[in-house]
């Protein structure tokens, strides 16, 4: 497996169909950051992705929209995963954001990320809404 580090929408429609795939619901591709990681696998098909929201005036970066090939077998998923992780706290700290939120509802990834330090913040229900 190898890591790629984006800084355009490069893998948007495939974020979305496995977005659809996983909970039911569209993302649209304005959501997307144009910074993110993606794990691929060693012949180039993609594995997993995250992207990274910068968090101005603060040393936060939010790890949003954490997906992966719903087709992938569980090992070659928890690989991707794990690549995934490590390589978007490696990312967020060279871009000088040292502290990184992420929410997620997949007990794969929550366990991931408990087992990786983070610590749960709180129980919350995230909002969007789009500005007129």
């Amino acid at each position: 497996m190898k890591v790629q580090v984006f800084a355009q929408k490069e893998w948007a429609k495939t974020t979305q169909a496995w977005w659809y795939a996983w909970h039911g619901q569209p993302i649209h591709e304005r959501l997307l950051s144009n910074f993110g990681v993606a794990v691929l696998s060693d012949s180039g098909a993609p594995l997993a992705f995250a992207y990274i929201y910068p968090a101005a005036g603060s040393e936060l970066a939010w790890l949003g929209f954490i997906v992966r090939d719903p087709f992938a077998s569980a090992l070659t998923a928890g690989r991707a995963l794990k690549l995934l992780i490590s390589a978007a706290e490696t990312a967020a700290k060279r871009l000088g954001y040292p502290i990184l939120y992420a929410a997620t509802d997949s007990p794969a990834i929550k366990k991931l990320l408990n087992k990786r330090g983070y610590q749960l913040g709180s129980q919350v229900q995230e909002y969007f809404k789009e500005l007129p």
